[in-house]
């Protein structure tokens, strides 16, 4: 899990987990507001040339679970007039307080699937093993 991952429509874009601006904010675990991309030397511009896309201002913020640790990153670009403001951060952390959660809970819930597949499996096992012993 040393890389982050993403898709942009049918363009799915890995990079390594300090790179860019998801990068720092997946190591700081901070909020990272930039009015100008292009003038932030934080700014990975390879992602922009690899989509043709033109990055001009960023937020991003951390996605936490219950417990405060990362589990993901939001990144919002180009914001239709002008920079994000402080507002559009607290909007955001609202969200993301509820988003978090959610997404631990289905992350909880997938892992409880696989380990509860995992032991029926080996009671098939041990059920055939019984039946053979016979």
């Amino acid at each position: 899990h040393n890389e982050l991952w993403s898709m942009n429509g049918a363009v799915e874009i890995r990079i390594p987990l300090t790179a860019g601006i998801v990068g720092v904010v997946a190591s700081t675990n901070e909020t990272v507001n930039i009015p100008d991309a292009y003038a932030d030397p934080r700014f990975n511009q390879q992602v922009d040339r690899d989509t043709g896309y033109h990055t001009h201002n960023i937020l991003a913020m951390p996605i936490q679970d219950t417990s405060g640790h990362i589990i993901g990153v939001i990144q919002l670009i180009n914001k239709l007039s002008g920079a994000f403001s402080t507002d559009d951060e607290e909007l955001l952390a609202g969200f993301l307080g509820i988003a978090g959660s959610i997404l631990q809970t289905g992350q909880l819930f997938r892992e409880s699937q696989e380990t509860l597949s995992e032991m029926e499996r080996a009671q098939q096992v041990k059920v055939t093993k019984s039946r053979d012993s016979k």
